[in-house]
């Protein structure tokens, strides 16, 4: 295989990130979108909720053992359906951001854990196509793109100044694909988890293959 010039690499790692958004979207987020919708009021919901909790990694150390209950797992669906579920404003990332922060502080109030990372998650599934998801890689990624001061306060502020620039980059990829996304800000998000995850390397090393045995059209 030939050695990837640095152009190509960008244009592969965000080939992979529309790639994996839609894979994700198949094997569990449409359904989970449905999910929120309901506010996960039936116990089917309730019990991918916490399918949700687990295939997101959420349930790790203290935080896991409080979301490993299940009453606190409908507490949190409370707290989420309270403050998550109705229609964003215009300003959509000042709005989101405030309530992002509410819902995290509701829960550090109560227990001390900051779960911004899992608050944030949960939100995009009741506004898939208006918000991103946040963890330590997409932190630190849009730092290094951004040179701004970053943590779950004022991410979504930043985020939105940088959206625009994945949006250039997503049109360039996505005509190589059948469907369309229904949410830029979550390939995006997947970008710059894939840039922050220190694996892109090995990632891209490992997609090339696949797409010289299976290319997009």
């Amino acid at each position: 295989m030939n050695k990837t010039s640095e152009d190509e690499f960008e244009i592969l790692k965000w080939q992979w990130a529309y790639s994996n958004q839609l894979y994700l979207f198949d094997k569990h987020d449409a359904y989970w979108i449905e999910c929120a919708k309901s506010g996960w009021n039936s116990e089917e919901h309730k019990i991918e909720f916490n399918l949700f909790l687990t295939s997101y990694g959420l349930k790790r150390g203290k935080i896991g053992k409080y979301l490993a209950d299940k009453d606190n797992r409908n507490n949190l669906i409370e707290i989420c359906n309270k403050i998550f579920s109705s229609n964003l404003s215009k300003d959509i990332y000042e709005d989101a951001q405030q309530r992002w922060n509410k819902a995290v502080a509701e829960i550090r109030d109560d227990k001390g854990f900051v779960l911004a990372s899992a608050m944030l998650k949960i939100f995009w599934f009741y506004h898939p196509d208006k918000l991103p998801m946040y963890d330590s890689y997409v932190r630190k990624a849009l730092k290094d793109k951004t040179s701004k001061s970053l943590d779950h306060n004022n991410f979504l502020i930043h985020f939105a100044e940088y959206l625009p620039v994945g949006e250039q980059q997503i049109q360039k990829v996505e005509k190589y694909f059948n469907r369309k996304s229904i949410s830029y800000p979550r390939v995006v998000d997947m970008y710059l988890w894939l840039c922050g995850s220190g694996q892109d390397a090995d990632i891209i090393k490992k997609y090339k293959y696949s797409l010289e045995k299976m290319p997009l059209e």
